[in-house]
């Protein structure tokens, strides 16, 4: 199996909990039968870079129905983009607290903070 990531260097990919990828560089790997726990974290600062996140993969799934295994294509099977799908994802902080300091004593991330007048 092979993954790869494009992220302008500000991804890590995770494989079964261990550091696969630090920088955008191909990942190679022989897996077992199963599932595998594939975490990818990707931090995006304040620049004017472009912003992107692209994971592709290869592996006996990604070669055409058909192929001869003993084919160039069969002994190095095309990448495919997985598709994008946000499981968790974080706010910038604000830079300033309402009154009354709402963040105090929650023991998870506050995503949103509701503010009024009254």
């Amino acid at each position: 199996y092979a993954l790869s990531v494009e992220s302008n260097k500000c991804a890590k990919v995770y494989l079964d909990g261990k550091l696969a990828i630090e920088e955008d560089v191909l990942y190679e790997s022989e897996l077992t039968a199963g599932y595998h726990k594939l975490q990818v974290g990707y931090f995006c600062g304040a620049t004017d870079a472009p912003r992107s996140l692209v994971l592709n993969f290869a592996g006996p799934e990604t070669i055409p129905a058909g192929t001869d295994e003993d084919s160039e294509v069969a002994k190095n099977p095309p990448m495919v983009r997985l598709p994008a799908e946000v499981c968790s994802y974080y706010l910038r902080p604000t830079v300033a607290l309402p009154r009354g300091d709402p963040l105090h004593g929650h023991s998870k991330s506050v995503p949103f903070v509701g503010c009024s007048d009254e």
